[in-house]
């Protein structure tokens, strides 16, 4: 399982809507494919910009990336209220993958 940590930016010219961190999570859940291996969604709002950490049970940190991409650009495209935010860095967390402890 790989983590895709991604900072997006409000880069609308209109005013930036205020959205509570469910919402962005239930867009991501709705619009998430089998493919996406998505297993956790966790949200940090702040002014004018939003962080994402994508849990993927992909085999490799490229697939968790790739599929972290795929899917942020699905949310901009077809959420409304996504449509004027943008991915300004994306990135693969180091974490441990609780289903394959190191050995002893």
């Amino acid at each position: 399982m790989y983590a895709a940590w991604s900072r997006h930016m409000h880069v609308g010219n209109g005013p930036r809507t205020s959205l509570p961190a469910g919402t962005v999570c239930d867009i991501l859940w709705t619009i998430a494919r089998t493919e996406d291996r998505l297993e956790h969604i966790r949200v940090q709002l702040g002014p004018g910009y939003l962080d994402l950490v994508l849990l993927h049970s992909t085999k490799t940190p490229d697939e968790a990336l790739r599929a972290a991409q795929r899917l942020c650009a699905r949310a901009y495209a077809t959420a409304p209220c996504l449509s004027d935010w943008k991915s300004r860095s994306m990135q693969i967390l180091d974490i441990m993958d609780p289903r394959d402890p190191p050995p002893h």
